[in-house]
């Protein structure tokens, strides 16, 4: 079997969530010797496929670009046709994104991995510009196969699209860290963990919050925020109002600068409305770094009884929750081995297996 993955995730993240998920699926469905994986991208900044080994790339990897993300994506649309050799013969057509525009070869299945419908959700709060909802539809109504990444995703889906249920299937990501019982800390940090991106549905001002009503901050206790660029003036002023200016602060940085906060860390701290998945609990979960998260959308369907919940939208229910692991060793111990335990549900190794599976449904 042939599989080619397209250029359009790899063309706009140099790093990011869906760009590893599908660098991790490319690597191991190629590591298994159960199918020939191609990259299709003439022009690439993504940084995790440029590493791929037994994946074979089509095409050139280029610093981040000054320009737009859409320029290179239509460069990337114009280029790739050229690549005849790339093109043919492939049995399956994996689009890494939504294009309102068929771009595999003619008569070649293709495949479409839906990672949530937050836009389908929270419409109103995207950008009138924004076209992703619609290009979104477009793909998943023309694809000969969906993979979802929940459950939850996957309900939401045929809730809100109109098509076939024998078409869709539920694959979950793995996790990129894992480490033993033997290599946990036995003391971490005063500070709680944040990662990703802040806007609307992330519900990242409900957080701070939280933090304003909790004895933390007096205990000593400061959060990271890893990623998402620096603290906007609006965060800022809210960080300012409630007087946490010295128990906040952003870092960035690669997988090994996240692996040890993940190590160091008292708790993760996830506060979202809404998650297809929720990848920073499962990384948290792969390091023994105890959860307090939403109990909304996928969330519950991945951490199980590894996490506290809370009601994301009641700044003193995430107190409480929080509270209730830093403030208790036996409790942060025991969902530290509760999150090593249900971490060992989901691997990398697993998700290329089950893709494989979507694959020979329709190939």
């Amino acid at each position: 079997m042939k599989v080619l993955f397209d250029h359009q995730i790899f063309a706009s993240q140099r790093y990011g969530g869906i760009s590893r998920y599908f660098s991790e699926i490319a690597r191991n469905i190629a590591e298994s010797g159960n199918a020939d994986v191609h990259v299709l991208c003439p022009l690439y900044v993504n940084e995790y496929i440029r590493s791929t080994r037994r994946v074979k790339i089509w095409g050139r990897h280029i610093p981040q670009p000054p320009y737009s993300v859409v320029l290179l994506r239509n460069l990337n649309a114009v280029l790739a046709p050229l690549y005849r050799e790339a093109r043919m013969a492939t049995n399956i057509y994996h689009e890494t994104y939504f294009s309102r525009l068929r771009i595999a070869p003619n008569n070649t299945p293709v495949v479409v991995t839906v990672h949530d419908m937050i836009h389908e959700k929270f419409y109103a709060n995207f950008n009138r510009l924004d076209r992703t909802r619609e290009a979104k539809k477009a793909a998943v109504e023309r694809a000969d196969h969906v993979i979802c990444v929940s459950e939850n995703t996957r309900r939401d889906l045929l809730e809100l699209y109109d098509i076939d249920s024998g078409r869709v299937s539920v694959v979950y990501h793995g996790s990129s860290f894992f480490v033993r019982d033997s290599a946990l800390p036995r003391h971490r940090s005063p500070q709680l963990l944040y990662i990703g991106s802040r806007g609307f549905y992330k519900n990242f001002a409900n957080l701070i919050r939280a933090l304003g009503l909790s004895r933390l901050t007096t205990e000593g206790f400061s959060l990271v925020c890893f990623g998402g660029g620096p603290l906007s003036r609006t965060e800022r002023a809210m960080v300012d109002k409630l007087g946490l200016q010295n128990h906040i602060r952003q870092v960035t940085g690669g997988d090994d600068v996240l692996f040890q906060l993940l190590q160091q860390s008292a708790a993760l701290v996830y506060p979202s409305l809404y998650e297809g998945f929720g990848i920073p609990l499962l990384e948290a979960m792969s390091c023994g770094c105890p959860v307090a998260c939403s109990n909304t959308s996928s969330l519950p369907e991945i951490a199980q009884d590894a996490a506290v919940f809370f009601d994301p939208t009641d700044a003193g229910s995430i107190r409480d929750a929080i509270e209730s692991i830093v403030f208790s060793p036996t409790r942060s111990a025991e969902l530290a081995a509760r999150g090593l335990r249900r971490s060992l549900d989901f691997s990398w190794g697993r998700s290329a297996a089950a893709t494989l599976d979507a694959y020979r449904t329709i190939s």
